[in-house]
């Protein structure tokens, strides 16, 4: 719930989100997401705030915030309280663990919170960044372990659907980095043990909505990794587990990834097609600003690549509107997906400096903004963008350092779409300039891994 009185604290000192941030030393995300409910600040921050503001916990709407508690009874030392409060590990085994609700979205949400309220630790200390990776790794694997041990031996629904809501929080995390075969291979252990409970009425919407977050992970993973066509089935499935879940959200999040896929595989009609059911679908429901403006960039996109310019550049609008860093971490919308649609959209309507810009702006964000893949892909399309481009002559040194970046980038994630996409952007290159022996001589960096 958005914390109004926290948000006029602000405003009544006429200051913006990002000077508020800097006063306060924080990323403007992470003050973003205080002012909108979507994280909670921790103790320390909580006290940075009221001083910043001369306003009481209460008077901000911060007085009720869960803070980690201790129950005394053992040897309590600063070097295990610092211990306990720096090791994101044991922080998120705690929620799990402590955790006694039904709502695996909440939990989701709590397990989202605790990881991005750790970013600006990980920021400020390269050591922890490992940290940080290593913890999601550990709760994805435990969750493995979990599964393994729990279907044999019949544990709990609840222990599993707990276990499993986390692990898929985590694997979302390690799909925007470079570890997508873990993340991959997890997440068909987790609908293994999701499946049957699925079945059982206590646990049907739980493993459902699980379920379709899975096999969204899964046709995204398996996009990246195997190529455009294979996410198919996934989707189906998505589309069936979004069903018996009965939520309209994820509903409308499946058509959404089903026309990305077709509009990846050059299928821009059926692109369309999906594209507006889901924008169509969203008039009927409450729907996050992340999911709308995920549904319209995409929208925008396919718009322009059928030629309606004038219904593109509205969608887009639209997109720009709502679109926030929300922390539904399984709403794949990060802003260097706002950039690369809105990169798309010019490329698809010929204004290839904007283009070109658009995609640029991908490379400045850092690590924890966007996705490995979303950097390859906008650097793959500013190559396209820069071959295509008929208002001023096309740069040849700046497309071979592009093109060199992005295959290099491809490689070293083993994704056989942007692989595939840099075979592609080579071609345009050898068409453009087809005497050129330096792009000839970058034939010898197209050998598969």
């Amino acid at each position: 719930m958005e914390r109004t009185l926290l948000i006029q604290a602000r405003i009544k000192r006429n200051w913006s989100q990002r000077h508020a941030a800097q006063a306060l030393g924080v990323d403007v995300n992470t003050l973003l997401r205080w002012e909108k409910g979507v994280s909670s600040p921790r103790m320390q921050s909580i006290a940075d705030l009221c001083k910043l503001y001369g306003k009481s916990a209460e008077e901000l709407q911060l007085s009720q915030i869960d803070q980690i508690s201790i129950t005394p009874g053992g040897l309590m030392t600063d070097n295990i309280r610092a211990g306990l409060s720096y090791d994101l590990t044991s922080r998120l085994m705690r929620i799990i663990f402590s955790w006694r609700k039904q709502d695996t979205y909440e939990l989701q949400n709590k397990i989202n919170q605790t990881i991005n309220d750790y970013d600006p630790i990980v920021e400020m200390d390269i050591e922890r960044t490992i940290t940080r990776r290593d913890a999601l790794r550990t709760l994805v694997l435990f969750a493995c372990e979990t599964c393994y041990i729990g279907t044999a031996k019949k544990a709990g629904s609840e222990e599993i659907l707990a276990q499993c809501a986390a692990a898929i929080t985590a694997c979302w995390y390690l799909r925007k980095g470079k570890e997508l075969a873990l993340a991959n291979d997890a997440v068909s252990t987790y609908i293994a043990s999701l499946q049957p409970l699925a079945e059982i009425n206590a646990s049907k919407k739980s493993a459902s909505a699980l379920l379709t977050q899975c096999y969204l992970l899964k046709a995204t993973l398996s996009r990246l990794v195997e190529g455009h066509d294979q996410p198919l089935s996934h989707l189906e499935q998505a589309q069936r587990f979004s069903g018996m879940a009965e939520d309209p959200i994820l509903q409308v999040l499946a058509l959404r990834t089903l026309a990305a896929t077709y509009s990846y595989g050059n299928k821009s009609s059926a692109a369309l097609t999906l594209g507006e059911k889901a924008a169509e679908k969203l008039k009927n429901i409450s729907a996050p600003p992340k999911l709308q403006s995920f549904v319209y960039a995409g929208l925008a996109n396919y718009q322009a690549q059928c030629s309606l310019k004038n219904d593109s550049l509205k969608s887009l609008e639209m997109a720009n509107k709502t679109f926030t860093e929300e922390s539904y971490i399984w709403i794949d919308h990060p802003e260097s997906n706002m950039w690369i649609n809105t990169g798309m959209v010019n490329l698809h309507l010929g204004d290839f400096q904007s283009a070109i810009t658009a995609f640029g702006r991908v490379e400045t964000l850092p690590d924890l903004s966007g996705s490995s893949d979303g950097k390859i892909e906008a650097t793959i399309n500013s190559v396209v963008a820069e071959v295509q481009r008929d208002d001023r002559p096309r740069d040849l040194d700046r497309c071979i350092a592009l093109w060199q970046q992005g295959i290099n980038g491809a490689k070293a994630l083993k994704s056989e779409q942007w692989f595939s996409e840099a075979k592609n952007a080579h071609r345009l290159m050898c068409a453009a300039w087809p005497t050129e022996q330096r792009i000839k001589a970058l034939r010898e960096q197209l050998a598969h891994w």
